[in-house]
């Protein structure tokens, strides 16, 4: 939602459509290539931040199996 502080990374649609909104009611005329090039910058962090957050997911899974046969190793 728009109401909070922050907006989830994932929704980078929702994202994508505030900074058009922002942009639009500050500068009357818009110079297409620099919004589009903020756009693109801006999605390109949000879908690389989702991708680290599910990479170090899995690393942490991994990590929590690999404690789990190690005690079970020691046992």
């Amino acid at each position: 939602s728009t109401g909070s502080s922050a907006i989830s990374a994932a929704d980078w649609r929702c994202i994508r459509y505030l900074l058009k909104e922002v942009v639009y009611e500050v500068v009357n005329e818009i110079d297409n290539t620099k919004l589009n090039k903020l756009q693109n910058t801006i999605f390109y962090i949000t879908t690389e931040n989702q991708f680290l957050k599910a990479q170090n997911y899995g690393f942490k899974d991994a990590l929590v199996k690999e404690k789990k046969i190690r005690k079970r190793s020691k046992a």
